[in-house]
């Protein structure tokens, strides 16, 4: 799980960083608010579900299997 925190959790922390800078200070409209945050919460279940993938790659065969399916949704 080291390889999934040291991957994973900075793109997650600098992600969240800018899209609060974005809705709080560039941001004008409602609208533009909520479709950054749909698009950065996209960005950031691709990225998560990406790492927990790559780590639990060697898990089994059904696993990767089952894990491969969300790298495609």
């Amino acid at each position: 799980m080291c390889v999934l925190c040291v991957c994973f959790c900075p793109g997650v922390l600098a992600t969240f960083l800018v899209s609060c800078y974005y809705i709080v200070y560039i941001a004008n409209s409602l609208g533009h608010r909520v479709s950054f945050m749909v698009f950065f919460l996209g960005a950031m279940f691709c990225m998560g579900s990406s790492a927990v993938y790559h780590v639990f790659i060697c898990h089994s065969e059904t696993i990767c299997k089952l894990l491969a399916k969300y790298g495609f949704l």
